[in-house]
């Protein structure tokens, strides 16, 4: 063996190899185009939601309780002029 420093670990009496075919060139991958990016998502605030609709009425309205019969007023006094009506109502009437 010699001494040489390059490591080589042919043969050096042995034939050349015979050089390697030029291996096939890889393909270069098509670079297909980067899409646009989006625009950037709006961060408006989010709308307060509207209060909740006012009931609607009943389909059928209830039937109001029958008020008391009225009274007729009276009519009382003398006839020479003076007419006096009375009620049962505590409402004054001042003229």
């Amino acid at each position: 063996m010699s001494n040489s420093t390059d490591f080589n670990l042919e043969d050096p009496n042995s034939p050349s190899p015979s050089p390697s075919p030029t291996p096939n060139p890889t393909p270069t991958p098509t670079l297909t185009p980067t899409p646009e990016p989006s625009p950037a998502p709006d961060f408006s605030p989010i709308p307060e939601p509207s209060p909740a609709p006012e009931p609607s009425p009943p389909s059928f309205y209830p039937v109001p309780e029958p008020s008391p019969t009225p009274v007729a007023p009276t009519v009382s006094g003398n006839y020479n002029g003076t007419l006096v009506i009375t009620t049962n109502s505590t409402a004054t009437n001042k003229f």
